[in-house]
């Protein structure tokens, strides 16, 4: 982890922005657990036409998280901006205003809007999730499943990506 570290930061240091990106996504690594460090980041990572898209989904979960940078206008705000590049952060909208959150109140309206522009992105999950949307039962089950999922899909790509980093230093 130090060796990534050391050679991310360099690159990042260089204006490479995927190294800025996957430092950021390095520091919210259990390994580094860098909560402030990896914010950082990730609003210098914004900056980025290459790596915006994702860089604000990082952020936005960050952002949305139980922690000292939680802020829900500032995720929606990203979102909303980051929807028409990342199919994920339109999906992510269309979930929180299909269930609503301590902060963000129930709009079917809204859920469909943003469910349907990340169905027609190609999202499988948001097509999913706007069919069953008035089923809130089913809707639930259906997206803590997907939830799961994507999230066992970050972990494995996630960690293709620290093997293949290390195989390429390595090597």
């Amino acid at each position: 982890m130090d060796k990534a570290e050391q050679y991310l930061s360099q690159a990042a240091d260089a204006g490479n922005e995927y190294a800025v990106f996957a430092l950021a996504k390095l520091y919210l690594s259990e390994g580094k657990n860098d909560l402030t460090k990896a914010v950082e980041l990730l609003e210098k990572a914004l900056e980025y036409d290459s790596v915006r898209s994702y860089a604000a989904y990082t952020y936005v979960k960050v952002l949305l998280d139980d922690n000292e940078f939680h802020d829900t206008a500032k995720a929606v705000r990203l979102m909303e901006e980051a929807a028409p590049g990342n199919s994920w952060c339109s999906y992510l909208l269309g979930k929180l205003y299909l269930f609503g959150t301590p902060d963000i109140e129930k709009d079917k309206v809204k859920a469909a809007k943003w469910l349907t522009a990340s169905a027609e992105d190609g999202n499988e999950q948001a097509e999913t999730l706007a069919k069953y949307a008035d089923d809130n039962a089913q809707a639930m089950l259906t997206s803590c499943i997907l939830s799961l999922f994507s999230h066992i899909s970050r972990i494995i790509r996630d960690d293709y990506i620290e093997f293949r980093q290390v195989e390429e230093t390595d090597g």
